[in-house]
């Protein structure tokens, strides 16, 4: 199968999204972050299991750090829209406890059970109810930073604009970073490539929900990246993402990673929040 990106520079294949090429790499990676994630619930304060929503799904974790808080990291997990889960990526949260962060660890229902629409409108209430509610673990409702990796680099993007933080109810001056990792922000070349298998990517889906349509807000700082050894999807979607917002004006940072692949350079993603958070504002 075959498709062209939003400017029809380029054909894609299926094979240019594919990470799960090498099996026996994805299963060796994936069972290393299960692993290092075991014991984090145990290791650091936590209250796990919350609702935030009427789906079954819709539930999240909040981890606190030890003393002051140096901001909220809003994380949403990757895996194409139909799989993967909040606990397989907790993770993370040492390192950014340990810098001070506070942790909000998402989970949202899948495809094909839901449609994109619903999926993105739980990350909305997900968005909403740390904005409100975070305060009383201590976090500071207005210094948010949201981040996610592959399709949840996807849903993170979309959370941090105009349009979606008019539906959620979030001040865009809450949300003062996204750290988009591996993320798929136009939607338009999945339409007949294999994601369509389990989601559809009609025009409406694809205008209302490709981040490299919407709007952001001038103080909103981004920092994009992606594995030197992804599939070329990938590099593309950043570059292209990352073209559209400076000719808005904004001033993106967009990073190729060097020896990194799709799933390896997640393990990066607190060391990219850091550097983010120490950029000048």
């Amino acid at each position: 199968m075959t498709n062209t990106d939003s400017s029809s520079r380029q054909p894609y294949s299926d094979a240019d999204f594919d990470v799960e090429a090498d099996a026996e790499s994805t299963a060796r990676m994936l069972s290393l972050y299960a692993e290092q994630s075991n014991g984090i619930y145990d290791a650091f304060e936590n209250h796990k299991e919350i609702s935030y929503g009427p789906d079954p799904a819709n539930k999240l974790d909040v981890f606190s750090p030890v003393g002051e808080s140096q901001g909220v990291v809003v994380f949403i997990h990757g895996g194409w829209w139909c799989k993967g889960s909040k606990e397989s990526r907790a993770f993370l949260a040492e390192p950014l406890l340990k810098a001070g962060f506070h942790f909000v660890n998402i989970e949202y229902p899948l495809a094909p059970a839901s449609t994109m629409a619903e999926i993105v409108t739980s990350v909305e209430r997900a968005m909403a109810w740390t904005y409100k509610e975070i305060g009383k673990w201590g976090g500071d409702p207005d210094h948010l930073i949201v981040a996610g990796n592959s399709a949840g680099g996807h849903l993170a993007a979309t959370l941090c604009s105009l349009e979606s933080l008019t539906r959620s109810g979030v001040p865009a001056s809450a949300v003062q970073g996204l750290v988009g990792v591996s993320g798929l922000y136009d939607l338009s070349p999945f339409d007949t490539l294999f994601p369509a298998e389990w989601l559809t990517f009609d025009a409406e889906t694809v205008k209302n929900y490709s981040p490299i349509s919407g709007r952001y807000s001038p103080r909103l700082q981004i920092l994009l990246a992606y594995g030197d050894k992804e599939p070329r999807g990938f590099h593309d979607q950043s570059k292209d993402f990352r073209d559209n917002l400076e000719s808005q004006g904004k001033k993106i940072r967009c990073d190729e990673v060097m020896g990194h692949d799709h799933l390896s350079i997640i393990k990066e993603i607190p060391e990219m929040v850091k550097l983010l958070e120490s950029a000048p504002k």
